[in-house]
């Protein structure tokens, strides 16, 4: 259980404490069957054998994973687009599952971008970035004009704007899913349809000057259209991938990951003592269930148990009608081996099926070689509600997460990665020094690194927070003030990427500054009150600044006039919400 103390150092030591853990549970098996010293090496060679395979297999197919990953994050920008139709219709109760789309698409991101890194510079791998990068550009245009106001929904309920609406979000749809079945081929769509066609008489019969917010919606809908069709991306750009880091320090001693060791060594100090106690036939088995549905939180650990549980239901059931059913042993055997391949294609999507493919294999080949694989059935029940169980009382009553803390951490980091985006922005909009993001690489990579950062923010806390729901009631408190708190910080995600577009374009108002100081003390007001739980009071601003009236401003400035005043208020309300600190 030591070696999961690394752990705090990252994701490679966290990986080794894994495999650690993994070892030493098979390397029990093996002394529990008196196995020979010299079947334990295998336990190194295998691992090594599998990685070269596995390198080898990237070597060869080095585009397929990029454009597996692809493929996807389109299938789930059409997905996105036809979630925005149908809430904008009046289907309203989807805005959770829009959520869920957005942050599916902010994991597949990160993931694609980061494992881009790894391939060589190819024609090819060219072509598959740059469609990485249209996708970027949906998806950015796509959370800039998402909107629910109330008078842009008032405006669908007209029967000629609700055609124009489907028959647009029907062809976009199609481009993206025809887009992301070329990309999986290895081809290139080439788009015959004319989606800004669309677009025009849409945003023209719906947006009018008078309203902000239905031209931002007007105006995404335009970009995208162009997007997509000329599936070109808006600036060229060099994705930032996070280097690896080799970093090591041992944890303080209130850190969590001792609660976290302490609980993981009494589970499988419990699960076998009950193993030995009882003498079951194969005590390694309780383990090494106890290793396999251990999971990060509570609420995977629990579905990975209940997961396990009827798999192996499942695949005892399987076997137990397969080898009743007087099959020739030929038939046994080629079952046996159709059962490996399936199982391992199904684990990651389908992990009940899997283990109930793994669990028949392992009864069949006992029953083909030693014929006890019908003596071994109740032992693997046993074993595997042992240790399933095992694992899961003690995540339920030894030292559980307490969310709330976790929670608030996620907001307060939230919020302050929302003040260093704004800070930013009111320095670029003075107009001195102001970096050009046309053709400067790095000012590029540092905007879009504040973006990001507000991106992954949000999502952590959305995480957090859809795991706190799931957990026990005990463990959390205020969870409607810590919704309402989430679903204004998505609002002011909402109006940043607006900011990050406007910045991008090199839009300058200086007048916007006299707001820099009373925001900067709002946000710091917000962090002390969400980080301390102590009351404090938010600024005072106004919105009588002539120069920010004036009618000359270009559309672009009074855009960013209007995002910053949303961000504040948006603050604002956020440091009204109360908590009411008790536990639900």
């Amino acid at each position: 259980m030591l070696l999961a103390s690394p752990a705090v150092n990252g994701p490679f030591w966290t990986r080794l404490g894994i495999s650690s853990l993994y070892l030493a549970t098979v390397c029990f098996s093996l002394f529990n069957q008196h196995s020979p010293l010299q079947n334990f090496p295998v336990l190194l060679f295998g691992p090594m054998i599998f990685a070269l395979f596995s390198w080898l297999w990237f070597v060869v197919w080095q585009n397929l994973a990029l454009r597996s990953s692809l493929a996807a994050i389109y299938n789930g920008l059409a997905d996105y687009i036809a979630l925005r139709q149908r809430i904008l219709l009046g289907e309203a109760e989807l805005l959770p599952v829009l959520s869920n789309q957005k942050h599916r698409l902010v994991d597949l991101f990160s993931q694609t971008i980061q494992s881009s890194a790894s391939y060589t510079a190819t024609a090819k791998r060219q072509s598959l970035i740059a469609s990485l990068q249209v996708a970027s550009d949906v998806f950015e245009l796509a959370i800039i004009g998402h909107s629910t106001n109330q008078l842009l929904l008032a405006r669908f309920e007209d029967p000629i704007r609700r055609q124009q609406l489907i028959l647009w979000s029907q062809h976009a749809q199609q481009i993206l899913y025809r887009q992301a079945k070329a990309i999986q081929s290895g081809g290139r769509y080439q788009c015959q349809h004319q989606l800004s066609a669309l677009a025009q008489p849409l945003v023209a019969s719906t947006v009018d000057d008078a309203h902000a917010q239905l031209r931002l919606w007007g105006r995404a809908i335009i970009r995208i259209s162009q997007v997509i069709e000329n599936n070109k991306p808006l600036y060229q750009r060099q994705f930032q991938v996070q280097p690896f880091e080799f970093t090591w320090r041992w944890p303080v001693f209130g850190h969590p990951i001792w609660r976290y060791i302490a609980r993981m060594g009494i589970i499988f100090a419990v699960g076998s003592g009950i193993a030995q106690y009882f003498q079951l036939l194969r005590p390694e088995w309780v383990v090494l269930t106890m290793v396999l549905v251990l999971q990060p939180g509570f609420v995977a650990t629990k579905s990975r148990v209940w997961q396990r549980c009827i798999g192996t239901i499942g695949g005892l059931v399987f076997a137990l009608v397969v080898i009743k059913s007087g099959l020739p042993v030929g038939a046994m055997q080629l079952i046996t081996l159709m059962l490996v391949p399936i199982s391992l294609t199904l684990i990651l999507r389908y992990y009940v099926a899997a283990v109930g493919g793994f669990c028949a294999v392992l009864i069949l080949a006992l029953e083909l070689l030693a014929h006890q694989g019908l003596a071994l059935m109740l032992p693997r029940l046993i074993d595997c509600f042992v240790g399933a169980m095992a694992v899961l009382l003690g995540m339920s009553f030894l030292w559980p997460q307490w969310r709330s803390h976790d929670i608030n951490n996620k907001a307060t980091q939230g919020i302050i990665t929302a003040g260093v985006l704004l800070n930013y922005a009111f320095c670029q909009l003075k107009g001195d020094n102001r970096a050009d993001f046309i053709i400067d690489e790095q000012a590029r990579q540092t905007l879009m690194g504040y973006r990001k950062n507000v991106l992954m923010a949000e999502h952590d806390w959305e995480l957090v927070f859809n795991e706190m729901q799931q957990e026990p009631k005990r463990t959390h408190k205020d969870s409607d003030y810590q919704q309402q708190l989430l679903e204004q910080y998505h609002q002011l995600v909402h109006y940043l990427c607006i900011l990050v577009s406007m910045l991008r374009k090199g839009v300058v108002l200086p007048a916007i500054v006299d707001y820099q100081v009373p925001i900067e003390q709002g946000i710091e007001a917000l962090v002390i009150q969400l980080r301390d739980g102590v009351d404090t009071t938010f600024p005072y601003l106004d919105d009588l600044n002539t120069e920010l009236q004036d009618d000359s401003l270009s559309a672009d400035q009074m855009t960013v006039r209007a995002v910053i005043m949303l961000s504040a208020a948006t603050l604002k309300h956020l440091h009204q919400l109360k908590s009411s600190g008790e536990l639900i």
